[in-house]
Protein backbone atom coordinates (compact mmCIF):
# COMPACT_ATOMS: atom_id res chain seq x y z
CA UNK A 1 0.00 0.00 0.00
CA UNK A 2 2.90 2.18 1.00
CA UNK A 3 4.84 1.71 -2.58
CA UNK A 4 1.53 2.53 -4.20
CA UNK A 5 1.40 5.95 -2.76
CA UNK A 6 4.90 6.75 -2.98
CA UNK A 7 4.66 5.77 -6.87
CA UNK A 8 1.33 7.93 -7.29
CA UNK A 9 3.12 11.18 -5.34
CA UNK A 10 5.85 10.13 -7.51
CA UNK A 11 3.74 10.87 -11.48
CA UNK A 12 1.46 14.08 -9.78
CA UNK A 13 4.72 15.60 -9.02
CA UNK A 14 5.74 15.34 -12.41
CA UNK A 15 2.51 16.17 -13.91
CA UNK A 16 1.70 19.04 -11.12
CA UNK A 17 4.20 20.26 -9.01
CA UNK A 18 3.59 20.23 -5.12
CA UNK A 19 0.37 17.74 -5.51
CA UNK A 20 0.63 14.51 -3.98
CA UNK A 21 -1.83 11.44 -3.26
CA UNK A 22 -1.84 12.22 0.36
CA UNK A 23 -2.51 15.67 0.08
CA UNK A 24 -5.50 14.84 -2.36
CA UNK A 25 -6.81 12.21 -0.48
CA UNK A 26 -6.66 14.24 3.14
CA UNK A 27 -8.65 16.83 0.88
CA UNK A 28 -11.41 14.32 0.12
CA UNK A 29 -11.75 13.43 3.54
CA UNK A 30 -12.22 16.92 4.75
CA UNK A 31 -14.61 17.65 2.03
CA UNK A 32 -16.68 15.04 3.43
CA UNK A 33 -16.46 15.25 6.76
CA UNK A 34 -18.08 18.62 5.89
CA UNK A 35 -20.79 18.25 3.54
CA UNK A 36 -21.73 15.23 6.45
CA UNK A 37 -22.05 17.86 9.68
CA UNK A 38 -23.93 20.29 7.07
CA UNK A 39 -26.87 17.70 5.90
CA UNK A 40 -26.34 16.00 9.94
CA UNK A 41 -27.31 19.50 11.16
CA UNK A 42 -29.57 20.42 8.59
CA UNK A 43 -31.91 17.17 9.38
CA UNK A 44 -31.39 17.32 13.38
CA UNK A 45 -33.28 20.72 12.60
CA UNK A 46 -36.04 19.51 11.30
CA UNK A 47 -38.76 18.28 13.68
CA UNK A 48 -39.67 14.63 13.51
CA UNK A 49 -35.97 14.37 12.04
CA UNK A 50 -33.87 10.79 12.53
CA UNK A 51 -31.76 12.36 15.15
CA UNK A 52 -34.87 13.94 17.23
CA UNK A 53 -36.51 9.94 17.00
CA UNK A 54 -33.17 8.42 18.28
CA UNK A 55 -32.90 11.05 21.17
CA UNK A 56 -36.26 11.34 21.66
CA UNK A 57 -37.25 10.32 25.45
CA UNK A 58 -40.33 7.52 25.56
CA UNK A 59 -43.70 8.65 25.89
CA UNK A 60 -45.28 7.80 29.47
CA UNK A 61 -48.22 5.40 29.01
CA UNK A 62 -51.85 6.04 29.00
CA UNK A 63 -54.20 5.34 31.66
CA UNK A 64 -55.96 3.79 28.78
CA UNK A 65 -52.94 2.05 28.02
CA UNK A 66 -52.12 0.25 31.11
CA UNK A 67 -56.32 -0.83 31.49
CA UNK A 68 -55.62 -2.87 28.27
CA UNK A 69 -52.45 -4.64 29.52
CA UNK A 70 -53.68 -5.38 32.72
CA UNK A 71 -56.80 -6.90 30.60
CA UNK A 72 -54.24 -9.02 28.33
CA UNK A 73 -52.63 -10.31 31.96
CA UNK A 74 -56.03 -11.08 33.06
CA UNK A 75 -57.06 -13.30 29.28
CA UNK A 76 -53.52 -14.89 29.46
CA UNK A 77 -54.01 -15.73 33.04
CA UNK A 78 -57.20 -16.88 32.61
CA UNK A 79 -55.94 -19.01 29.24
CA UNK A 80 -52.95 -20.80 30.66
CA UNK A 81 -54.72 -21.42 33.84
CA UNK A 82 -57.45 -23.27 31.75
CA UNK A 83 -55.56 -24.93 29.71
CA UNK A 84 -52.49 -26.28 31.89
CA UNK A 85 -55.54 -28.57 33.35
CA UNK A 86 -56.75 -30.36 30.12
CA UNK A 87 -54.36 -33.24 30.16
CA UNK A 88 -55.46 -34.29 33.81
CA UNK A 89 -58.98 -33.82 33.31
CA UNK A 90 -59.84 -35.34 30.13
CA UNK A 91 -58.14 -38.22 31.20
CA UNK A 92 -59.08 -39.04 34.40
CA UNK A 93 -62.59 -37.29 33.98
CA UNK A 94 -63.87 -37.24 30.69
CA UNK A 95 -62.02 -41.21 29.98
CA UNK A 96 -60.29 -39.69 26.95
CA UNK A 97 -56.95 -41.27 25.77
CA UNK A 98 -53.75 -40.29 25.35
CA UNK A 99 -54.47 -39.83 21.85
CA UNK A 100 -57.51 -38.42 22.16
CA UNK A 101 -56.91 -35.47 24.09
CA UNK A 102 -53.73 -34.69 22.09
CA UNK A 103 -56.41 -34.49 18.84
CA UNK A 104 -58.42 -32.22 21.23
CA UNK A 105 -55.44 -30.03 22.68
CA UNK A 106 -54.43 -29.48 18.39
CA UNK A 107 -58.08 -28.49 17.81
CA UNK A 108 -57.73 -26.19 20.55
CA UNK A 109 -54.67 -24.53 19.00
CA UNK A 110 -55.73 -24.46 16.10
CA UNK A 111 -58.84 -22.58 16.74
CA UNK A 112 -57.59 -20.16 19.43
CA UNK A 113 -55.05 -19.16 16.79
CA UNK A 114 -56.54 -20.04 13.55
CA UNK A 115 -59.84 -17.91 14.28
CA UNK A 116 -57.54 -14.67 14.96
CA UNK A 117 -58.00 -14.21 11.35
CA UNK A 118 -61.19 -13.93 10.97
CA UNK A 119 -61.06 -11.40 13.82
CA UNK A 120 -59.04 -9.25 11.93
CA UNK A 121 -60.83 -9.10 9.22
CA UNK A 122 -63.96 -8.69 10.85
CA UNK A 123 -62.02 -5.71 12.70
CA UNK A 124 -60.90 -4.12 9.97
CA UNK A 125 -63.98 -4.62 7.78
CA UNK A 126 -66.74 -4.24 9.64
CA UNK A 127 -66.60 -3.21 13.55
CA UNK A 128 -63.28 -1.70 14.50
CA UNK A 129 -61.24 -2.87 16.86
CA UNK A 130 -62.70 -1.74 20.12
CA UNK A 131 -66.35 -3.23 18.91
CA UNK A 132 -64.82 -6.19 17.97
CA UNK A 133 -62.93 -6.77 21.66
CA UNK A 134 -66.27 -5.47 23.24
CA UNK A 135 -68.44 -8.05 21.41
CA UNK A 136 -66.03 -10.92 21.37
CA UNK A 137 -65.67 -10.26 25.53
CA UNK A 138 -69.29 -12.11 26.66
CA UNK A 139 -68.64 -14.77 24.28
CA UNK A 140 -65.58 -15.48 26.09
CA UNK A 141 -67.46 -15.62 29.27
CA UNK A 142 -69.90 -17.57 28.25
CA UNK A 143 -68.04 -20.70 26.69
CA UNK A 144 -66.00 -20.53 30.12
CA UNK A 145 -69.29 -20.58 32.25
CA UNK A 146 -70.37 -23.24 30.42
CA UNK A 147 -66.88 -25.12 30.97
CA UNK A 148 -67.38 -24.60 34.70
CA UNK A 149 -70.91 -26.07 34.95
CA UNK A 150 -70.33 -28.72 32.80
CA UNK A 151 -67.39 -30.01 35.13
CA UNK A 152 -69.74 -29.74 38.15
CA UNK A 153 -71.95 -32.93 39.40
CA UNK A 154 -74.79 -31.25 37.16
CA UNK A 155 -72.90 -32.40 33.91
CA UNK A 156 -72.28 -35.98 35.36
CA UNK A 157 -75.22 -38.59 35.03
CA UNK A 158 -73.21 -40.61 37.91
CA UNK A 159 -71.70 -38.07 39.69
CA UNK A 160 -68.78 -39.00 40.39
CA UNK A 161 -68.26 -41.49 37.14
CA UNK A 162 -67.55 -41.12 33.99
CA UNK A 163 -70.27 -39.12 32.33
CA UNK A 164 -71.12 -41.31 29.43
CA UNK A 165 -71.79 -44.10 32.24
CA UNK A 166 -75.43 -42.69 32.74
CA UNK A 167 -76.59 -39.81 30.44
CA UNK A 168 -74.30 -37.08 31.36
CA UNK A 169 -73.58 -34.03 29.07
CA UNK A 170 -70.21 -33.06 30.47
CA UNK A 171 -68.44 -34.75 27.43
CA UNK A 172 -69.96 -32.84 24.70
CA UNK A 173 -70.39 -29.63 26.87
CA UNK A 174 -66.42 -29.80 27.37
CA UNK A 175 -66.15 -29.50 23.49
CA UNK A 176 -68.69 -26.60 23.05
CA UNK A 177 -67.62 -24.36 26.08
CA UNK A 178 -64.10 -24.87 24.69
CA UNK A 179 -64.97 -23.93 20.91
CA UNK A 180 -66.86 -21.23 22.11
CA UNK A 181 -64.35 -19.71 24.03
CA UNK A 182 -60.90 -20.40 21.10
CA UNK A 183 -64.09 -18.37 19.25
CA UNK A 184 -63.90 -15.62 21.66
CA UNK A 185 -59.76 -15.32 22.39
CA UNK A 186 -59.56 -15.87 18.88
CA UNK A 187 -61.56 -12.50 17.56
CA UNK A 188 -59.80 -10.65 20.31
CA UNK A 189 -56.28 -11.34 20.01
CA UNK A 190 -55.42 -9.70 16.90
CA UNK A 191 -56.95 -6.72 18.15
CA UNK A 192 -55.90 -5.77 21.25
CA UNK A 193 -52.03 -5.57 21.06
CA UNK A 194 -52.62 -3.10 18.05
CA UNK A 195 -55.57 -1.47 20.09
CA UNK A 196 -53.15 -0.31 23.11
CA UNK A 197 -50.89 0.80 20.26
CA UNK A 198 -53.08 3.41 19.46
CA UNK A 199 -53.68 4.66 23.21
CA UNK A 200 -50.58 6.32 22.66
CA UNK A 201 -50.84 8.56 19.74
CA UNK A 202 -50.61 12.64 20.25
CA UNK A 203 -53.10 15.11 19.99
CA UNK A 204 -52.78 15.07 15.93
CA UNK A 205 -53.21 11.39 15.75
CA UNK A 206 -49.59 10.60 14.67
CA UNK A 207 -48.30 7.23 16.39
CA UNK A 208 -45.97 6.88 18.85
CA UNK A 209 -42.07 6.63 18.05
CA UNK A 210 -40.55 3.45 18.01
CA UNK A 211 -39.13 3.24 21.12
CA UNK A 212 -42.30 4.14 23.32
CA UNK A 213 -44.08 0.96 21.01
CA UNK A 214 -40.38 -1.21 21.76
CA UNK A 215 -41.35 -0.10 25.72
CA UNK A 216 -45.14 -1.03 25.13
CA UNK A 217 -44.38 -4.52 24.17
CA UNK A 218 -41.84 -5.41 26.66
CA UNK A 219 -44.42 -4.50 29.46
CA UNK A 220 -46.96 -6.41 27.05
CA UNK A 221 -45.03 -9.83 27.07
CA UNK A 222 -44.05 -8.95 31.20
CA UNK A 223 -47.55 -8.97 32.02
CA UNK A 224 -48.27 -12.21 29.54
CA UNK A 225 -45.33 -14.08 31.65
CA UNK A 226 -46.43 -13.46 34.80
CA UNK A 227 -50.16 -14.28 34.14
CA UNK A 228 -48.58 -17.86 32.56
CA UNK A 229 -46.71 -18.36 35.74
CA UNK A 230 -49.06 -17.59 38.60
CA UNK A 231 -52.11 -19.01 37.57
CA UNK A 232 -50.71 -22.52 36.36
CA UNK A 233 -48.80 -23.24 39.47
CA UNK A 234 -51.91 -22.03 41.86
CA UNK A 235 -54.60 -23.83 40.25
CA UNK A 236 -53.07 -27.76 40.35
CA UNK A 237 -53.14 -27.44 44.08
CA UNK A 238 -56.44 -26.24 44.01
CA UNK A 239 -57.77 -29.09 41.70
CA UNK A 240 -57.23 -31.74 44.41
CA UNK A 241 -54.76 -34.05 42.00
CA UNK A 242 -51.79 -33.22 43.77
CA UNK A 243 -50.51 -35.09 47.77
CA UNK A 244 -50.08 -31.24 48.96
CA UNK A 245 -53.13 -29.74 47.13
CA UNK A 246 -56.73 -29.06 48.57
CA UNK A 247 -58.94 -32.19 49.14
CA UNK A 248 -62.36 -33.03 47.09
CA UNK A 249 -64.73 -30.54 47.96
CA UNK A 250 -67.33 -32.68 46.26
CA UNK A 251 -67.04 -36.32 46.30
CA UNK A 252 -64.29 -38.99 46.14
CA UNK A 253 -62.82 -40.58 42.80
CA UNK A 254 -60.42 -43.86 43.52
CA UNK A 255 -58.83 -45.56 41.16
CA UNK A 256 -58.75 -49.20 41.31
CA UNK A 257 -55.50 -50.77 43.81
CA UNK A 258 -52.72 -51.92 43.02
CA UNK A 259 -53.51 -55.51 44.12
CA UNK A 260 -56.86 -55.76 42.28
CA UNK A 261 -56.39 -57.58 39.79
CA UNK A 262 -55.74 -60.49 42.89
CA UNK A 263 -58.72 -60.49 44.62
CA UNK A 264 -61.87 -62.59 42.85
CA UNK A 265 -64.20 -60.03 44.04
CA UNK A 266 -62.64 -57.53 41.59
CA UNK A 267 -62.95 -59.97 38.53
CA UNK A 268 -63.98 -58.11 35.52
CA UNK A 269 -64.24 -54.92 37.51
CA UNK A 270 -60.71 -53.65 37.33
CA UNK A 271 -59.02 -51.44 35.80
CA UNK A 272 -61.29 -49.16 35.06
CA UNK A 273 -64.32 -49.92 36.92
CA UNK A 274 -64.24 -47.47 40.25
CA UNK A 275 -64.14 -45.23 37.64
CA UNK A 276 -67.07 -46.17 35.24
CA UNK A 277 -69.65 -47.71 36.85
CA UNK A 278 -70.36 -47.67 40.69
CA UNK A 279 -69.01 -50.49 42.68
CA UNK A 280 -70.68 -52.99 45.10
CA UNK A 281 -69.97 -52.56 48.80
CA UNK A 282 -67.66 -55.22 49.17
CA UNK A 283 -65.95 -54.34 45.46
CA UNK A 284 -65.57 -50.60 46.90
CA UNK A 285 -64.00 -52.56 49.91
CA UNK A 286 -61.61 -54.33 48.22
CA UNK A 287 -60.98 -52.98 45.04
CA UNK A 288 -61.51 -48.98 44.87
CA UNK A 289 -58.80 -48.64 47.57
CA UNK A 290 -55.86 -46.28 45.04
CA UNK A 291 -55.19 -43.30 44.60
CA UNK A 292 -58.11 -40.35 45.04
CA UNK A 293 -58.40 -38.44 41.43
CA UNK A 294 -58.80 -34.51 41.50
CA UNK A 295 -62.15 -33.02 40.96
CA UNK A 296 -62.01 -29.92 41.98
CA UNK A 297 -61.44 -28.39 38.26
CA UNK A 298 -64.79 -26.71 38.87
CA UNK A 299 -63.47 -25.08 41.74
CA UNK A 300 -60.29 -23.95 39.52
CA UNK A 301 -62.00 -22.64 36.82
CA UNK A 302 -65.41 -20.88 38.26
CA UNK A 303 -63.51 -19.09 41.18
CA UNK A 304 -59.69 -19.14 39.90
CA UNK A 305 -60.04 -17.69 36.58
CA UNK A 306 -63.36 -17.22 35.82
CA UNK A 307 -63.28 -14.10 38.68
CA UNK A 308 -60.28 -13.09 36.99
CA UNK A 309 -61.44 -12.57 33.48
CA UNK A 310 -64.87 -11.18 34.19
CA UNK A 311 -62.88 -8.39 36.80
CA UNK A 312 -60.07 -7.71 33.25
CA UNK A 313 -63.10 -7.06 31.48
CA UNK A 314 -65.57 -5.22 33.25
CA UNK A 315 -61.59 -3.05 33.64
CA UNK A 316 -62.24 -2.80 29.73
CA UNK A 317 -65.53 -1.47 29.59
CA UNK A 318 -65.16 1.19 32.60
CA UNK A 319 -61.86 2.44 30.57
CA UNK A 320 -64.12 3.35 27.76
CA UNK A 321 -66.27 5.23 29.84
CA UNK A 322 -63.41 7.07 31.53
CA UNK A 323 -60.92 7.82 30.71
CA UNK A 324 -62.11 6.97 27.05
CA UNK A 325 -59.96 5.13 24.25
CA UNK A 326 -58.82 6.59 21.10
CA UNK A 327 -61.22 4.13 18.91
CA UNK A 328 -60.25 4.20 14.98
CA UNK A 329 -63.24 3.37 12.79
CA UNK A 330 -63.03 0.46 10.63
CA UNK A 331 -60.76 1.42 7.29
CA UNK A 332 -61.28 -1.86 5.55
CA UNK A 333 -59.47 -4.98 5.12
CA UNK A 334 -56.78 -6.10 2.26
CA UNK A 335 -57.38 -9.82 3.13
CA UNK A 336 -59.75 -10.23 -0.05
CA UNK A 337 -57.02 -8.52 -2.17
CA UNK A 338 -54.62 -10.96 -0.53
CA UNK A 339 -56.38 -13.93 -1.44
CA UNK A 340 -57.19 -12.75 -4.95
CA UNK A 341 -53.66 -12.67 -5.78
CA UNK A 342 -52.95 -16.04 -4.12
CA UNK A 343 -55.80 -17.61 -6.19
CA UNK A 344 -54.45 -15.32 -9.96
CA UNK A 345 -51.39 -17.10 -9.22
CA UNK A 346 -52.06 -20.45 -8.61
CA UNK A 347 -53.68 -20.22 -11.65
CA UNK A 348 -50.80 -18.80 -13.37
CA UNK A 349 -52.94 -15.26 -15.12
CA UNK A 350 -50.65 -13.49 -16.85
CA UNK A 351 -51.15 -9.46 -17.59
CA UNK A 352 -48.28 -9.39 -20.23
CA UNK A 353 -46.01 -7.69 -18.29
CA UNK A 354 -42.19 -8.79 -18.41
CA UNK A 355 -41.06 -10.56 -15.16
CA UNK A 356 -38.61 -7.66 -12.92
CA UNK A 357 -36.29 -10.44 -11.63
CA UNK A 358 -37.32 -10.93 -8.27
CA UNK A 359 -38.70 -12.88 -5.87
CA UNK A 360 -42.23 -14.53 -6.20
CA UNK A 361 -42.31 -13.19 -10.27
CA UNK A 362 -46.13 -14.54 -10.24
CA UNK A 363 -47.09 -11.41 -8.46
CA UNK A 364 -45.39 -9.36 -10.76
CA UNK A 365 -47.25 -10.76 -13.89
CA UNK A 366 -50.85 -10.28 -12.52
CA UNK A 367 -49.80 -6.54 -12.77
CA UNK A 368 -52.66 -5.13 -15.55
CA UNK A 369 -55.05 -8.48 -14.87
CA UNK A 370 -58.72 -7.13 -14.72
CA UNK A 371 -60.11 -7.52 -11.59
CA UNK A 372 -56.66 -7.73 -9.91
CA UNK A 373 -55.51 -4.69 -7.70
CA UNK A 374 -53.12 -1.99 -8.10
CA UNK A 375 -49.51 -2.17 -8.80
CA UNK A 376 -48.13 -0.91 -5.98
CA UNK A 377 -50.46 -2.80 -3.56
CA UNK A 378 -49.33 -5.96 -5.45
CA UNK A 379 -45.60 -5.16 -4.68
CA UNK A 380 -46.34 -4.45 -0.75
CA UNK A 381 -47.97 -8.53 -1.10
CA UNK A 382 -45.33 -9.28 -2.40
CA UNK A 383 -42.59 -7.63 -0.03
CA UNK A 384 -44.88 -8.96 2.49
CA UNK A 385 -44.68 -12.83 1.75
CA UNK A 386 -40.74 -12.37 1.35
CA UNK A 387 -40.58 -11.04 5.12
CA UNK A 388 -42.67 -13.25 6.25
CA UNK A 389 -40.20 -15.83 5.62
CA UNK A 390 -38.85 -15.23 8.70
CA UNK A 391 -41.41 -16.94 10.46
CA UNK A 392 -41.42 -20.53 9.10
CA UNK A 393 -38.68 -21.47 11.67
CA UNK A 394 -41.30 -20.24 14.36
CA UNK A 395 -43.34 -22.90 13.55
CA UNK A 396 -41.16 -25.39 14.48
CA UNK A 397 -40.71 -23.87 17.62
CA UNK A 398 -44.59 -23.83 18.64
CA UNK A 399 -44.43 -27.46 17.47
CA UNK A 400 -42.30 -28.12 19.99
CA UNK A 401 -43.35 -25.80 22.31
CA UNK A 402 -47.17 -26.92 22.52
CA UNK A 403 -45.52 -31.06 23.00
CA UNK A 404 -45.12 -29.73 26.67
CA UNK A 405 -49.11 -29.79 27.49
CA UNK A 406 -49.73 -32.87 24.66
CA UNK A 407 -47.34 -35.87 24.95
CA UNK A 408 -45.05 -34.03 27.45
CA UNK A 409 -48.40 -34.50 29.57
CA UNK A 410 -48.50 -38.00 28.95
CA UNK A 411 -44.87 -39.15 29.27
CA UNK A 412 -44.96 -37.37 32.89
CA UNK A 413 -48.33 -38.71 34.12
CA UNK A 414 -46.59 -42.29 34.91
CA UNK A 415 -42.96 -40.54 35.78
CA UNK A 416 -42.94 -37.68 37.48
CA UNK A 417 -46.43 -37.81 39.28
CA UNK A 418 -45.25 -41.22 41.15
CA UNK A 419 -42.01 -39.30 42.59
CA UNK A 420 -44.20 -37.17 44.89
CA UNK A 421 -41.98 -33.65 44.07
CA UNK A 422 -43.54 -32.59 40.83
CA UNK A 423 -47.25 -32.05 39.24
CA UNK A 424 -47.22 -32.51 35.56
CA UNK A 425 -49.85 -30.07 35.39
CA UNK A 426 -47.19 -27.50 36.59
CA UNK A 427 -44.67 -28.23 34.09
CA UNK A 428 -45.91 -25.39 31.56
CA UNK A 429 -44.97 -22.91 34.13
CA UNK A 430 -41.43 -23.52 33.49
CA UNK A 431 -41.93 -21.46 29.75
CA UNK A 432 -43.07 -18.63 31.82
CA UNK A 433 -40.85 -18.51 34.72
CA UNK A 434 -37.55 -18.67 31.87
CA UNK A 435 -38.84 -15.96 30.32
CA UNK A 436 -38.94 -13.66 32.98
CA UNK A 437 -35.10 -12.66 33.29
CA UNK A 438 -34.87 -11.39 29.55
CA UNK A 439 -38.03 -9.95 29.10
CA UNK A 440 -37.53 -7.83 32.58
CA UNK A 441 -33.76 -6.64 31.10
CA UNK A 442 -35.29 -5.37 28.28
CA UNK A 443 -38.27 -4.09 29.75
CA UNK A 444 -35.79 -1.26 32.07
CA UNK A 445 -35.11 1.99 31.27
CA UNK A 446 -32.19 2.28 29.30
Amino acid sequence: MTDSIIRADAVLSARRPGVTASSLRAGTEQSLRSVYSLGHSAIASLPGSLHSITEEAVTPFTLACFLIIIVEFGERFNYYTTKILYGSYCTQMLNMTSSEYNIFLNFNDFFNYGTGIVGAYIADAFLGRFKTICASAPLYVAGHVLLTVSATPLGYGDWPYYPDSNGGWAYPAFWASVTIMAIGCGFIKPCVSVFAAEQLKDEHGNDASPRTLERLYMWWYQCINIGGFIGPLVAPLLSGGTPAGLDNIIGQKYQCSTNATLVPTCDEYCPGGCQLTPPTPAQFEECCTGQRIGLNYWLVWGCWTLPMLLLVFAIFYIGAWKPGYIASPAQGSYLGDFFKLLWGAIRCLDGGKPSDGKPIRCFEKLKGVAGMPNDRLIDEFRMMLITSSIFVPFCLFFFANSQMYSWGYNQCDPALKIQGWMDCNQMQTMNALSSFPSSTLQSIPS
